[in-house]
């Protein structure tokens, strides 16, 4: 059986490739039309397709909204949090440089400036922070 077909790919090389280049493409127009064309042939499971898959987008949906939730808390969580103590736990911590590179290609004025402004206003110490 493996020789035959073998044989018949060898034999029709260019089809059997052109068949699989379209057989994706088939599949994947099948996959989204089958809404409108399965509803003439079988409807039942056209049905329980849509309710499966408005069931999976809910659930996905629900999974994003949660999880969104947990990363407000836990920004909150980080903004309240004393940085400047932790830091000043490790030994060298003064002899830490920070270098902050600011891409400016096409950044509108108002952005540079908070960007600059809150770099100015913030707690670390400005000596110890390099603006590229």
């Amino acid at each position: 059986m493996i020789k035959k077909m073998r044989k018949y790919i060898l034999r029709h090389e260019k089809g059997v490739l052109r068949a699989l280049e379209i057989l994706p493409g088939f599949f994947s127009w099948n996959v989204i039309l089958f809404p409108y064309w399965g509803i003439l042939v079988i409807p039942n499971v056209v049905a329980y397709f849509i309710l499966l898959f408005n069931i999976y987008w809910f659930y996905q949906s629900f999974l994003i909204a949660i999880t969104s939730i947990i990363s407000h808390i836990r920004i909150q969580a980080s903004i309240d949090y004393d940085w400047m103590e932790d830091l000043k736990s490790f030994p060298d911590w003064k002899e830490v440089n920070h270098v902050i590179i600011i891409p400016t290609y096409k950044e509108p004025l108002h952005i540079l400036e908070r960007t600059i402004n809150s770099l100015i206003n913030q707690t670390f110490p400005t000596k110890q922070i390099s603006v590229i």
